[in-house]
Order: structure tokens, then sequence, then C-alpha cells
């Protein structure tokens, strides 16, 4: 009996290792989606990154432990994921990563200043790319309140799916009657 490495086996360790008390455990999490990407790039299709894994990457990242030399090491790799999310053709095709993006920013940077332009940049990444749901602006809300507020249909805090620009959401799977989910 042989068992073959994928992306949902290493997507597993991730999460895994991310439940645990490991203070490397961010390091490890993201060598070993490096040589999945190595493996992709390399051929073996059974390795192609996709939102699950950078998801739970991203999770793995907002459990840092260790004090703040393991959250600044948690948040270099949150970056590097934001910036592979917006790199490349396979990720980004869900809401979940920006959803990991800002659940995980607010749990790593506590500075409201310092969150505030990479949320942003999340943000606007969200809504280039047609994936902005209620979740999404819920994390927003939690990780950038001023900037959630500010938003053109944001009315006393609250907000109402039918009132976000279509534009923003264009690439969200759509329910029987054509509703954005």
């Amino acid at each position: 009996y042989e068992i073959k490495s994928d992306a949902m086996m290493y997507s597993s360790v991730i999460d895994a290792w991310s439940r645990g008390q490991s203070t490397d455990k961010v390091e490890r999490a993201w060598d070993l989606y490096s040589r999945m990407k190595d493996q992709y790039a390399n051929g073996n299709i059974d390795m192609c990154p996709n939102d699950i894994i950078i998801s739970t990457l991203m999770k793995c990242c907002s459990f840092a432990q260790g004090g703040e030399q393991a959250k600044a090491e948690g948040l270099k790799v949150l970056l590097q994921c934001f910036s592979d999310v917006t790199a490349s053709k396979h990720l980004g095709q869900s809401p979940s990563p920006f959803y990991m993006l800002l659940t995980s920013l607010s749990r790593l940077v506590g500075d409201d200043a310092k969150r505030r332009p990479i949320s942003a940049s999340i943000f606007q990444a969200c809504v280039k790319a047609g994936q902005l749901n209620a979740a999404v602006l819920n994390a927003l809300s939690e990780c950038q309140p001023e900037l959630y507020v500010k938003l053109p249909f944001v009315v006393n805090g609250t907000f109402r799916i039918e009132d976000i620009p279509s534009e923003w959401s264009k690439n969200l799977p759509q329910d029987n009657r054509g509703n954005r989910r």
C-alpha cells in the first residue's frame, strides 16, 4: 500500500502544526508549503497551490507561539502568503484567503496604525479579485473598523449583501436566483 503526497496531505500536516504548541511551526509550515510549490513548478500537478492550503498556512501564522518574535515571524510569512495570493493564478479564487489574511493580521498586529495599510491592501486585492462577501466584510470590521465604516454601503455599522457593488463580488458563485453568495 503506497501513499502519494499531494496538496491536501500537505495541508493536513500544516493544519496539525497550526493546532500545536511548537514555537517553530510557522517556519516549518512555510518550508513545507515552499517545497510543495517547488514540486508543482517541477511538474507535479498534485502539488498545485490552492486556497485551502494557503488559508491553512495563514491560520498557522495567526496562532504563532513564543511571544513577539514568533508573531513577527508569523507576520512575515503572512505577508509572503499575501504576495502569493496576489501573484498566483491558482490562489485568491475564493474569499477564504482574504478572510484568513484579515483575521490573521488582527491576531498578529495589535497596533491599529501598523495594521491599517496592510488591511487596506488586502481589502483592495479582494475587491480586485471580485471575492468580497459577508465573511470578508465581517473580518474587515474586526481588523480595521475605521476602514469598514467608510465603505459606501455600510450604514450604522451594518451592511446588506445586496448593496455590495456587483463588481466587488463578481467572481463569487451564485445561488439559484442569481444572487451572489
